[in-house]
């Protein structure tokens, strides 16, 4: 079965491994370990990926006392 490292894991998501291997050992992200190296299955990394992923953020402007909403 194909596996990932956390040096993967955080580049594929522009994030630190440090940040990684917090949602490791806080449960969120299922990993095994075989003596020194990390290993994430692609399977549970992809279910990570979908329910992690950022939901842009909406900005409110005013344009004539009327608000408009801009996705950023």
């Amino acid at each position: 079965m194909p596996h990932l490292s956390v040096a993967e894991v955080a580049a594929d998501l522009g994030v630190s491994e440090a940040k990684i291997r917090k949602d490791i050992d806080s449960g969120i992200l299922p990993a095994y370990q075989f003596g020194l190296p990390i290993r994430i299955d692609v399977e549970d990394y992809n279910v990570y990926k979908e329910q992690h992923r950022k939901i842009p953020k909406m900005l409110m402007i005013t344009k004539k006392n009327r608000y408009v909403k801009v996705m950023l």
